[in-house]
């Protein structure tokens, strides 16, 4: 039984690389030249030696703005440049785009499971700090974001590392509750949520994600934590609906929550039937089974570049 029970986490462990790998196929021509313009690098922390992809168009503006975008488990940066749109947006809209690599194509987010021991938050903290000095970053102008595994690693260095950003967008993840009970979250910033309804991965509303990959919190406990810390009142301040498609079952609701908190504001999009996957790309990149349904009626990449300023 305990073969069977490992040959089946397995096989799905390695549909849902194979499907995240083949994201990078099929690139349209702006995504191609994102590929082209992108240069891979290492990066020394202590004795480990990590890597990441950076996109640094050749017209940047004095004081660029970055954004850190981080991939999902069995991913890599070049693979999230693309799936996300980032890298291409990057060259349009003149900001750098820094797209790192966790170890094993996974991130040490919080959850503590696999085995993973890698210090991501220092790892994360000492590069953006370089990239931000060397490179004369704005410092109004630093997002982080990252999708899945790289959500919930985006929200761990949120609580960890506030400080180094001005915002934050955290796209199909949550706060797994190891987290949740350690987060110092030494500044406020504005946070933005983007959350499928019927994510079977990450499920709305908490609990086992990905089957055997860690216990993780409600979407309202989550926004609860986060209200807390900014000061926000609990009651939405306003709710508009996005339904590109009337028939396909799927729509987005987006509530902002900023009475309290007008200059930290938060903001949540959630998807009605709505799975795991990126908003706004309708790459069916596994099985409907294993990742639920895509949905574009919000494209996450241009409301988070839009709110935060790269647009």
């Amino acid at each position: 039984m305990q073969n069977l029970t490992n040959t089946i986490k397995i096989s799905f462990i390695t549909i849902i690389l194979i499907a995240i790998s083949s994201l990078a196929c099929g690139l349209n021509k702006e995504r191609r030249a994102a590929v082209k313009q992108s240069t891979t690098h290492t990066y020394k922390i202590g004795n480990t030696e990590r890597t990441y992809t950076l996109i640094m168009p050749d017209d940047l503006p004095e004081k660029p703005g970055l954004v850190i975008a981080l991939h999902g488990g069995g991913g890599d940066g070049i693979k999230m440049m693309n799936y996300s749109r980032l890298g291409e947006l990057a060259l349009k809209h003149r900001f750098i785009g820094l797209f790192p690599d966790g170890v094993d194509n996974h991130w040490n987010d919080g959850r503590a499971v696999d085995g993973r021991t890698a210090d991501d938050v220092a790892f994360l903290s000492a590069l953006i700090e370089d990239i931000k000095k060397d490179h004369d970053v704005d410092p109004q102008k630093v997002l982080i974001t990252g999708a899945s595994n790289g959500g919930f690693m985006s929200a761990h260095m949120v609580c960890e590392r506030s400080d180094l950003f001005s915002g934050a967008a955290f796209v199909i993840a949550g706060m797994s509750i190891k987290v949740k009970d350690h987060c110092p979250y030494p500044t406020q910033i504005p946070l933005m949520f983007f959350k499928g309804m019927a994510d079977p991965l990450v499920p709305y509303e908490g609990g086992t994600v990905a089957r055997n990959r860690g216990e993780m919190i409600s979407t309202e406990e989550e926004l609860g934590l986060w209200r807390a810390k900014n000061g926000c009142e609990e009651q939405e301040e306003e709710m508009t609906t996005h339904d590109r498609d009337k028939n396909d079952g799927i729509y987005v609701e987006h509530l902002t929550y900023s009475k309290g908190c007008e200059e930290t504001p938060i903001q949540l999009y959630r998807a009605p039937g709505g799975g795991h996957t990126w908003p706004g790309v309708m790459t069916q990149y596994a099985p409907k089974f294993f990742i639920g349904e895509p949905y574009d009626d919000v494209d996450a990449a241009d409301e988070i570049l839009s709110y935060f300023g790269f647009l």
